[in-house]
Formats: structure tokens, C-alpha cells, sequence
């Protein structure tokens, strides 16, 4: 060191008698000499210009920090300073060898050991941190992701929670990311555990975005070019730059190669890239006390300048390494890795001072009281005079030691107690430094890792519904804490159903808060399946875990269902294939996944008697002058309505609409306005119980007729609301109405007959395909498919003949004026012939059979009501 000094000294002189001689600037290079003496601690410090060397020396520091949140190691470091803080993001570990995302700020190297580590709310495994100063924002690249890299952009890298994206980076196989940029380009490299490393370029203007002409630049065993690899830009007047790749040695150890090149596009050069003389390796690492690791393994150059050119300063070189405590035995992912700090140092052996080592227990739970003797201080060599070292505990709130204690002269050990405190705080596990200094002693710490025991209960507050076409709704789910937190808590989230609901895989309860707000991101995948209940739920270690529950609604309905043809006739009693389609508005097929309600009925002969409106007159009238509208009533009935004729005061086309404005029926009317006009339908037309619909009429320059005063109810439902717009169109826009003068009569002649099933199993895709067998024979039997929400639709008419079972004869039914003619065949004797009017409490016909011919006729008259019939064998 006094060597170093000197020349230091006779440096200094040789500058001092240039700038006398220029006369001028003497105090400023004074100046500048005595800034570079201060701040450069180790034996060399040239000038602002220095070359690589080819042979590289470091030393390097214990572990300088502890993992936190449960995790077992902390690697794969990106390190920058900014601001005059140091801002370190890295992989993290859990015991399960799970991998995540992490972060810390500290302003010097010792304060690692107690900064706080965020857990990062996406996993960004494997991160580059860089300044893209064109643009003017912070990105952050990583593997793993939604694509093989991804990236975060931020205008803040201090604030874990500020990132936005992800966005595609890479998509193809590979590891290890890094982005280096010149004037004109971005350059992606990366390795593949394959003994290759990669290259892609992009223009600089396009950066940050996708990278895709990948290239092959370098080639070697598997081993020798393994992975992590980083690219940096050498300080210096003639642009150079530098590769570092980590490799695995004879061994298994890991250490570091390097190459140079003078082109970010061009080739590279070997510089120090043997196992026997690495770049960094234990061939060329020193410890100032125990060598802790045998591995110098991913990390990153400290780069001063964070901006993307990842410029490094050759006088003054740092390297963040993880490096290996204990990994006898284990898988690579359990590897308990800890941050270390290489320093170089010129090729004469460095100076080291006599040091003091700490030994303290790893860990320990609160409220474990006094842990006598459990300190242990050794000197690395003895001081002549009784030496005082002074200890300080970086958390009192959680561990306490002596201020100081004195090691007799000539002695080199000594041993403390440590009160391990109970402060009651909900601030988790917490690592604690304890520090040891003296006189002339370089100083260092060692971290106890403090257990907590303090506890509590998690819940989650979610909104009660939403429509899987929400999109993602920002901070609409929440976390909370039975108490308020004392330090950042990474709350673990899931979802029980990630096809439906998408939540962070992590959300942060930030120090002295009781909750957090997450996204809650909603899946569309068009699928019709009813509501869904997702449960969300929180966890953090140790802790009561919350949950809560969410319900999910489709983001499209069904309009109507679509039968196919169903030929005629069918048996009674015998399955026959039918084809049932969900179908929207425009009878586009839907990705409908639930079941439907079956059933069947007849509509009988009656004609319509009923009304909706019942003929009123009106009280209010509107003078067309040339306008073509259309304005109609929506009702909804609350049994089935069968309408034979459409009643209209005026206009000159009448029409029903399903709510949703599909057209189930156009007529054609002509009429004087102002009067009732009663138009029958060609075909009856069914409409379903509860489901909703809209009667229109359409007019051009003819008066339209209204009232204010009409009742809201019919005898068999409800009218809810009228309708206008202007054209031949379904109406939408609400009118003040009650009600537009169109209406229709209906009778309710319906018989329900059993089908077997009564319900489909659940469609695929839209569509059922099944089997249904009518279990009543029939005339005009119509298939209804019901939903619930009110959508339905109905088959066209059929027959079903009766059953033909061996040994029974058919009974077929026909019409005869205003009577019906039942038959059966003669060639099988003893059967009576009964009737009921609900299917039960058969009775015998009153009316006396004749032959004719082959068949047994009864002619019985039409009355009110319904009959059943059916032949019985005594």
C-alpha cells in the first residue's frame, strides 16, 4: 500500500508541473487527482482511459444479503446505479423450487443485507434492467413470461408495482436474455444451454418490441458456453465491447469466459476464457475471510451509466454474482444462491487488513429470549493493546446485543449474547444485521434470519357478478389484513377457474396498510354455459387464508332454438332422431354448452276469442304527413297463446317480434284507419308462456292511433312497454304509449302430451342430437325447446299414430264434420274402448261401436273441452 502511495504521489507531481506549465487549471487538476485518490480504495487508479487486462483478479465479500418472503435463494442479478442508489432486480426461489420475480434499493453495499425485497406482482426470472434513454423509459426483460422473453416498461424502476405490459420480446427457445444498443441498432443476445449463443438485431427506432432474425454467433461445447450470458460497452476512446458467458468447469463449478469485440454485429475474440484463467472463476477470486463459494455464477457487471449502451467502467470494475452456499445433494432449483461482490484489483496481490469474523445462529424464532453465548467474534490476528468491538443490530425491534465488548490483549476470540425480541409487529420473517467493528479491523456483519410468530386473517372482497365481457376491471378486487401490516407482504392469488376469471399471481400489502387492490382480468370465449361461480383466494405463509366467490354471467344469449325437421308420421312410443340448434338474432349459430327443457303439446281447432288490447277506442291520434314508421307493444304472456288473427287499427303490415327483434311472423293488412281490422294468419302461430314479444304495425302517411289510458295487464299476461322508429325495422326507441292500436286475437286450445325426455343433456357447440319419443299419439304435434332467461322454440307440426304393441290393436282418430271417428281392427277381440279428460279415471264411451268393414268405427260429436281415448283390454 505505501508503494501504491507513492506512485500515487509521484502521478500526482508529474500532473501538478504539466498544468504549471500551461499556466492555467492548476486547482482543477488538483482537484480531480484528489477526488480519484479518495474514492479509488484499491491500488490502481489510472486515468479516465483504461484497458481490459487479460488476466483478471477480484475479491470478493461474504453473502450480502439473506432471502426474504420464505424464499431460499436469490440469483440472476441485473444491477444498475441510479441516482446514487444501486437498484438490484433478480430471480427468486420459494422451497418449492418454484421461480419468481424480485427487487431492492439500497445507496451501499452493506445495506443489502437489510433493504427490503419486493416480490415483483409478475415472475420476471432471469432480468435485464436498461435505461432506453431515446425513448426515455425504463425497460425490464425477462424469460419465462407470456413469451420465451418478455418486457416491462416503466417510468419509475424504483417502484415494483409501476410496470406496464408484458409485451413480446422473443418467441423461440432460449435462455438468458440481455439487450445492448449502439447508435443504429438493438441487439438481442441470449444462450439456450446448448453451447451456442444467439444473436437478433432490430433498428433502434423500433425498440423496445419484437426481435425475429435470430442468428448463431458463437459455437463451443455445452459446458464452455453455457448460459448468462451479458454484453457490455467498454468505457473508452475507441468503442469495444465485452462478453461475458457462464460455463460450467471440470468440476461442475461454475465461472465466467469473455470475449471482445470492436462490433456489436460483428465477431468476437477470446479475452480471458479458459477455466484456468476465467474472466471470473475460483481460479481468480479472493475472499477477505472464508471462501464461502465455489461458484461465481448469473449476475451483472454494476453499471454506473444504466442507460442501454450497458457501458462498464475498466478503472473501476464490480460484478453482482450469486454464489453457492450449499448445494450438496440438492436439485439445481433448491440451490440456496446468495448475492456476492467481486472487486478488481491489479495483478500484485491486494492488501487485506486484519479482519474480524462473526458467527451467529442462522435463525431463530420471536420471543426466544436470550440466546447466551451464541455470539462468537474471532480476530484473524491478535492486537497487542485490549481491543474494543463495537456491535450494533440493524433491527432492535427484533434483535438486541451488547453495544461492545473487549477482547484482552494478545486474545482473538470473545463471545456475546443475543435477546431475540418479540415486538407483537405483523412484519413476517425478518433478517437482522448484526455488525461488528474496531480500530484497525476492516468491519464485518453476518444476518440472523428472526421467525415470526405474529399471524392473521385474510379476506377478499370481490364484486358480486360480472359479464365474462367485462375485459379486465382495474383494482375491482381487494385483500385485506385483520391488522395493520409492519412491513410489505407478498399476498399469493389464485383463481379456481383461470378459463373464467384471471387474477396477478401476487399482490403487495404495502407497511402500515391493512389492503391491497388487484386487477381482475374476465375471459370472453363466446360460450354460452350459464352463470359461473370463480373463487378467488389470498394466501401469505402462516397466515388464515381468505377467499370469496364471484358469479360469471355469458356475454351473449341465446335468441331462439331452431329444430330441424322432424318427418311425419311418427309412432307413439317409438324414438325418433330430432336436431336442436341455439341460435342468435340472425340465426347464427351459438356456442350454447347447457340443457334444455322438453316438451310437447297439440293446439286444437278453436278459433281465437281473446285480445290483448279488447277493441278500445282511442284517445290520442298523430297525423302522418309522409313519415314511414313502425310502432307496436311488447308483452309477455304467462301461458301458451295460440294467434290466429292479427287485429289492426291502422297501417298497413302487422308483425310479431321476439324481444330481441327476431321476426317470427309478417301479415300484410288492409283497412280504413281508424277502425279494427281482423286479418287471420294463414298458419296459428305458438307463442311460449314467459317469454317476452312485440307487435308491430308498419304505416306511411296514415294517421297512427294510441291511448294513454290502457291497463298494463291482459287476461293472460302483461303488457310492459311501446316502441317507435322511423322505417320498416324492428323498433328500439321506448315510447310514452299505453298503448299503440295493434293487436292480435289468440285462443289456448293447447293439449300437453308426455315425451320422453323431458330434457336434453347439454348441447356441444351449439347443437343437440338426440333421440325423442312421443308417448301419445296425435294430430299437429308441435316440440318445444325451453331455456331458462326465457328463450324457447317450437317445431313444425307432425302426426304421431298410436301405438301398434303385439297383440293390441291401433286406434287411429279422424275428423267428421263436428265429430271424430275412432277405428279399430276386428281381427283382435276384447277390447273396450274408454276416454278421460285428464288422463286418469278412464270411462267406458257411451257410444256403441260398428263394423265396418275390417275396423270397428265409433263416431262421437266434438264438445268442449278435451278427451282422451285409448282401447283397454278388461
Amino acid at each position: 500500500m505505501l508503494q501504491t502511495l507513492k506512485w500515487l504521489a509521484f502521478k500526482s507531481q508529474q500532473k501538478k508541473s504539466i498544468a504549471k506549465m500551461r499556466r492555467k487549471g492548476v486547482s482543477k487538476v488538483a482537484t480531480v487527482l484528489w477526488f480519484s485518490i479518495i474514492c479509488c480504495s484499491l491500488s490502481v487508479c489510472f486515468a479516465q482511459d483504461c484497458a481490459l487486462p487479460t488476466n483478471f483478479e477480484w475479491t470478493s465479500t461474504g453473502p450480502l444479503a439473506q432471502p426474504q418472503h420464505g424464499w431460499i435463494a436469490l440469483k440472476d442479478f441485473s444491477c444498475v446505479n441510479y441516482n446514487g442508489e444501486f437498484i438490484v432486480y433478480m430471480s427468486t426461489v420459494n422451497s418449492s423450487g418454484n421461480y419468481g420475480g424480485g427487487m431492492m434499493t439500497f445507496t451501499n453495499w452493506y445495506q443489502m443485507a437489510t433493504a427490503t425485497q419486493y416480490a415483483m406482482p409478475v415472475a420476471t426470472v432471469a432480468p435485464t434492467l436498461i435505461y432506453f434513454a431515446p425513448k426515455n423509459i425504463w425497460v425490464l426483460m425477462y424469460e419465462w413470461g407470456p413469451w420465451s422473453f418478455s418486457y416491462l416498461t416503466s417510468s419509475d424502476p424504483t417502484k415494483p408495482t409501476g410496470w406496464a405490459g408484458p409485451y413480446d420480446l422473443y418467441q423461440g427457445s432460449s435462455i438468458d436474455e440481455t439487450v445492448i444498443c449502439d447508435s443504429t441498432n438493438a441487439y438481442l443476445f441470449f444462450a439456450n444451454d446448448n453451447g451456442n449463443i444467439y444473436r437478433a438485431t432490430m433498428p433502434i427506432g423500433n425498440f423496445p418490441g419484437t426481435f425475429t432474425n435470430t442468428t448463431t454467433i458463437m459455437s463451443d461445447t455445452q459446458n464452455n458456453l453455457f448460459e448468462a450470458v451479458q454484453v457490455y460497452t467498454v468505457q473508452a476512446t475507441t468503442p469495444k465491447y465485452l462478453m461475458i458467458v457462464e460455463c460450467i468447469g471440470a468440476t461442475g463449478n461454475r465461472y465466467f469466459r469473455s470475449f471482445t469485440a470492436t462490433n456489436l454485429g460483428g465477431s468476437w475474440t477470446p479475452l480471458a476464457a479458459t477455466e484456468s484463467n476465467p474472466f471470473a472463476g475460483k481460479a481468480n477470486v479472493t475472499f477477505n475471510g472464508s471462501a464461502w463459494t465455489a461458484d461465481i455464477s448469473h449476475g451483472d457487471m454494476v453499471r454506473n451509466n444504466p442507460d442501454q449502451t450497458q457501458t462498464i467502467d475498466p478503472c473501476n470494475m464490480q460484478f453482482l454474482y450469486q454464489g453457492d452456499t450449499n448445494s450438496s445433494g440438492l436439485s439445481y432449483n433448491l440451490i440456496p444462491w446468495r448475492p456476492g461482490l467481486l472487486t478488481w484489483i491489479s495483478n500484485t496481490p491486494p492488501y487485506f487488513p486484519p479482519s474480524i469474523q462473526l458467527a451467529i445462529p442462522a435463525s431463530a424464532t420471536e420471543g426466544d429470549g436470550v440466546l447466551a453465548g451464541q455470539g462468537k467474534i474471532a480476530l484473524t490476528s491478535t492486537s497487542s493493546n485490549d481491543l474494543v468491538v463495537n456491535l450494533t443490530s440493524s433491527n432492535t425491534n427484533k434483535v438486541t446485543v451488547p453495544s461492545s465488548l473487549v477482547i484482552p490483549a494478545g486474545q482473538s476470540n470473545a463471545v456475546f449474547d443475543l435477546t431475540i425480541v418479540n415486538d407483537t409487529l405483523l412484519d413476517g420473517d425478518q433478517n437482522v444485521n448484526i455488525t461488528a467493528t474496531a480500530t484497525n479491523f476492516s468491519p464485518t456483519h453476518a444476518t440472523i434470519l428472526v421467525h415470526s410468530t405474529n399471524t392473521t386473517t385474510l379476506s377478499v372482497t370481490l364484486p358480486a357478478s360480472a359479464s365474462k365481457a367485462a375485459g379486465t376491471l382495474n383494482n375491482a378486487g381487494s385483500v385485506s389484513a385483520g391488522t395493520v401490516v409492519g412491513a410489505n407482504f407478498t399476498v399469493s392469488l389464485t383463481s379456481s377457474d383461470p378459463s373464467k376469471l384471471i387474477v396477478p399471481a401476487a399482490t403487495v400489502l404495502s407497511t402500515g396498510q391493512t389492503s391491497a387492490v388487484f386487477n381482475l382480468t374476465f375471459v370472453n370465449d363466446n360460450a354460452i354455459e350459464g352463470p359461473q361461480n370463480v373463487t378467488v383466494t389470498a394466501r401469505v405463509a402462516n397466515w388464515t387464508q381468505g377467499s370469496a366467490s364471484m358469479t360469471i354471467t355469458d356475454a351473449v344469449q341465446v335468441d331462439h332454438f331452431a329444430w330441424g325437421t322432424v318427418s311425419s308420421p311418427q309412432q307413439a312410443g317409438t324414438s325418433f332422431p330430432v336436431t336442436i340448434t341455439a341460435q342468435d338474432i340472425a340465426n347464427n349459430t351459438l356456442d350454447y354448452l347447457l340443457p334444455v327443457t322438453l316438451s310437447a303439446l297439440i293446439a286444437g281447432n278453436a278459433p281465437g276469442t281473446n285480445t290483448i288490447l279488447g277493441y278500445p277506442s282511442p284517445d290520442q291520434i298523430y297525423y302522418d304527413e309522409g313519415e314511414e314508421s313502425t310502432v307496436g307493444n311488447s308483452f309477455t304472456p304467462n301461458t301458451n297463446l295460440k294467434v290466429t288473427d292479427f287485429l289492426s287499427y291502422f297501417g298497413d303490415k302487422v308483425s310479431i317480434w321476439t324481444a330481441s327483434g327476431h321476426l317470427l311472423v309478417s301479415q300484410n293488412v288492409v283497412g280504413v284507419p281508424g277502425t279494427w281490422v281482423d286479418t287471420p294468419l294463414p298458419t296459428p302461430l305458438v307463442l311460449s308462456a314467459g317469454n317476452t314479444y312485440v307487435i308491430t304495425a308498419h304505416e306511411i302517411n296514415t294517421n297512427i292511433f294510441w291511448s294513454y289510458a290502457l291497463p298494463a295487464t291482459f287476461p293472460d299476461g302483461a303488457i310492459n312497454q311501446s316502441y317507435w322508429d322511423y322505417g320498416d325495422l324492428f323498433p328500439t326507441d321506448l315510447g310514452g304509449t299505453q298503448w299503440f292500436f295493434v293487436d292480435l286475437r289468440y285462443a289456448k286450445d293447447f293439449v300437453a302430451i308426455p315425451i320422453n325426455p323431458g330434457a336434453t343433456t347439454d348441447f356441444s357447440n351449439g347443437i343437440w342430437s338426440g333421440n325423442i319419443a312421443v308417448l301419445q299419439a296425435g294430430t299437429n304435434v308441435i316440440l318445444q325447446a325451453s331455456a331458462a332467461g326465457g328463450s324457447s322454440g317450437i317445431s313444425i307440426p307432425f302426426n304421431v299414430l298410436g301405438m301398434n304393441l303385439p297383440g293390441t290393436p291401433m286406434l287411429t282418430i279422424a275428423t267428421l264434420s263436428n265429430s271424430v271417428v275412432l277405428s279399430w281392427p276386428t281381427n283382435i277381440a276384447n277390447f273396450n274402448l274408454v276416454q278421460s279428460s285428464t288422463l286418469s279415471n278412464w270411462t267406458t264411451v257411451p257410444v256403441t261401436p260398428v263394423i265396418m268393414g275390417s275396423n270397428y268405427n265409433a263416431t262421437i260429436t266434438i264438445q268442449t273441452g278435451s278427451l282422451f281415448y285409448r282401447l283397454r283390454n278388461p
